[in-house]
């Protein structure tokens, strides 16, 4: 089975000027969760885990020019810092223990979170770098997403995303509060399957194992055949953010 996965750190580097031209999924995702943000004066420590080209972060930055931005590509977070000048950029996983501890106001990802390769080791990290009065704001993407290339590739997607309950599960079970949660389906055009395909691997998204030309061939022509678009072909992606306090 071919399965998508979270891009490597060099996967990163590699995609970090070509990113933005892939990514209008991520940047709607962005917009959304930047609905969210909290007033300036009630965060002083500001912290974004992930932020990738800046997507997130030219909505983060006009109400907290102080933040912390951080990423595990130099490559991300030099484009990054193209695009929104005068933060703090420094660089750091997201999955192992985050600096400062016990410190933070105020904690931010975007279009992150379903990558995490342990979802309950991470959120108990990001939930003892909170201060007592901090919360998490984050964007990700739940099941059903994707669920054409599910039906194309014979019933088993390209990604095992979690659901609403077991991502619930995951941040209750290591303290945090469920402050807010939603969920918005999109659906998304593309000119052809091959043009969504390389919107996929243009953000970084990497396939398990090589796939050989003759199977991607049928692939487009499949998900052509079943998913057709005035404009092309759909996709459909399921947003979740949510706001989280500890408890």
């Amino acid at each position: 089975m071919n399965t998508l996965h979270s891009p490597p750190r060099a996967r990163f580097a590699e995609k970090a000027k070509s990113y933005d031209a892939h990514a209008k999924v991520q940047a709607e995702a962005a917009e959304w969760l930047a609905q969210w943000l909290p007033p300036e004066s009630t965060c002083t420590e500001v912290l974004e885990l992930g932020a990738g080209t800046g997507l997130f972060t030219q909505h983060l930055a006009s109400q907290y020019p102080n933040a912390t931005c951080t990423d595990v590509s130099q490559e991300m977070l030099t484009v990054c810092r193209e695009r929104v000048s005068g933060l703090n950029y420094s660089i750091q996983d997201a999955w192992q223990p985050l600096p400062k501890p016990g410190t933070w106001d105020l904690i931010t990802a975007c279009s992150l979170l379903q990558w995490a390769p342990d979802p309950l080791e991470v959120v108990n990290n990001w939930a003892h770098a909170l201060a007592t009065d901090g919360r998490i704001l984050t964007a990700f993407f739940i099941a059903p997403t994707l669920p054409e290339m599910e039906v194309v590739m014979g019933g088993t997607g390209p990604v095992q995303w979690r659901s609403t309950a077991q991502w619930q599960d995951f941040f209750t079970s290591v303290g945090l509060r469920i402050e807010r949660f939603e969920t918005d389906s999109r659906c998304y055009t593309f000119a052809s399957a091959m043009h969504f395909w390389k919107a996929i691997h243009g953000t970084g998204a990497t396939v398990s194992r090589r796939i050989k030309p003759s199977a991607l061939l049928r692939f487009f022509r499949d998900y052509e055949d079943r998913f057709p678009d005035p404009k092309g072909v759909y996709s459909t992606w399921t947003f979740c953010r949510a706001e989280l306090t500890r408890a």
